[in-house]
């Protein structure tokens, strides 16, 4: 399967100023299996697993600061050659060898010809704890597949051609992605099977395996509001967080420390409120004011005992968080690699005029304002409010309606796109 992360890894392998990289995204998104694919344009591909190469701790936290030490001795255990240049070195669960971590600034500073890529499933907790120089470590995000390569998984053309009607198409893939999301091992049983049910087992034993690695990054008196956070955020999609919705059963500090950690493992993120000023959003965000979206449509609805054999997904009762969910995934995936991504909505609370914007991303110094509809009402009176008042270049429209098209009118400032033509309008063109 084609992901967009390996062209994002060739960028880094030919660039002059590169520096190890750290893969960083949840468990299963595909970290493992994008590092070997990558390592087949090398010469050489040398994998160190520090979650069975145990031999390996002792001699990286003895010599972290010496990494020609270090590849004698991966040399010696794996049998192949490691040569500046020609060779990827692979340090797979690292987070298990905080001196690995450590080590990968020395391999910048002594042998930066050499590449290094690192990854781990609970990297972001060994991270918490320890820092980098700037220009010593990269950083490269990941995520669940997108809508776009999902469509190239099944041979679809993902080119926007305006002669080309592929609009059934793109809508039919669409209704099998809002059902089983973008996880990569879920989207290979599909392509393989076409068995709705055997999806659906496997969305179960990745919800059960996230649960069970819960102990791994929080103590047992935190595990219960954790668990609670997890299984309620599906429940809450679209909708301003408050505490006493996600779990009256536990304080709002308790509550907000689950929040936290559930996303530094990716498992959940937050959409903060902006005032939308300008870019950056983040300069006008209050940080406790938020929705929150899950990891990936298909968990979430395997969270909710959604049963996806037996009913499509706009039968759902929550389908306008579902839809906001998925863009909420598109918009996070086609931000910069290397640039932690973010996601903001605009709330106007003002007697007599209040307006909500599903979405706001930063385009250039400006902002773009995202109006979501789960049906195919046209009807925007908090997106004209935001035009009228922040006078933005672009507006976008995303709807369901059969008569949206992804041009727009010149002299409008709304851009009305279709669901399944959203991921159009945000690839560079």
């Amino acid at each position: 399967m084609e992901r967009k992360t390996l062209s994002n890894l060739t960028n880094w392998k030919n660039s002059s100023t590169r520096a190890p990289l750290l893969l960083r995204g949840a468990r299963q998104v595909g970290k493992t299996w994008v590092v070997r694919e990558f390592g087949k344009s090398f010469k050489h591909f040398v994998e160190v697993n520090f979650e069975t190469d145990l031999n390996l701790h002792k001699i990286f936290e003895r010599h972290f600061g010496s990494p020609d030490i270090l590849i004698k001795n991966i040399t010696m255990t794996d049998h192949r050659k490691i040569t500046p240049g020609s060779t990827l070195v692979f340090f797979d669960e690292i987070h298990e060898c905080p001196a690995a971590i450590k080590s990968l600034r020395y391999f910048k500073e002594k042998i930066p010809e050499l590449h290094v890529v690192a990854a781990g499933s609970l990297l972001e907790f060994q991270l918490k704890e320890l820092g980098f120089p700037v220009g010593r470590v990269e950083f490269m995000w990941m995520f669940p597949m997108n809508f776009e390569e999902f469509l190239q998984a099944h041979g679809v053309n993902t080119d926007y051609d305006p002669d080309l009607d592929i609009d059934d198409i793109y809508k039919q893939h669409l209704d099998t992605y809002l059902l089983t999301g973008g996880m990569p091992e879920i989207v290979d049983t599909w392509l393989k099977t076409s068995d709705l049910s055997a999806c659906q087992n496997l969305m179960q034993r990745l919800v059960a395996n996230y649960r069970a690695d819960f102990p791994k990054y929080t103590t047992k008196a935190q595990l219960v509001p954790l668990r609670s956070v997890f299984e309620q955020t599906p429940r809450l999609w679209a909708q301003k967080i408050k505490y006493t919705s996600l779990d009256p059963e536990y304080r709002s500090r308790e509550l907000q420390t689950a929040i936290d950690l559930l996303c530094d493992a990716g498992l959940i993120t937050k959409c903060l409120q902006t005032s939308a000023l300008g870019s950056p959003l983040s300069a006008g965000a209050k940080n406790h004011h938020f929705k929150l979206y899950s990891l990936d449509a298909g968990i979430g609805q395997r969270m909710l005992n959604f049963d996806i054999t037996a009913s499509p997904w706009n039968n759902a009762v929550n389908k306008g968080g579902l839809v906001e969910q998925f863009i909420a995934q598109e918009i996070r995936s086609y931000c910069p690699p290397n640039v932690e991504p973010e996601l903001f909505f605009w709330h106007r609370e003002k007697q007599g005029a209040k307006a909500e914007l599903d979405f706001v991303i930063s385009s250039g110094t400006g902002v773009i304002p995202i109006e979501v509809k789960s049906g195919t009402s046209a009807h925007h009176p908090s997106l004209d409010r935001f035009i009228e008042e922040k006078k933005p270049h672009r507006a976008l429209l995303v709807s369901f309606s059969p008569d949206c098209g992804l041009e727009k009118n010149p002299r409008q400032i709304i851009t009305h796109v279709p669901v399944w033509k959203f991921f159009l309008s945000m690839k560079p063109r």
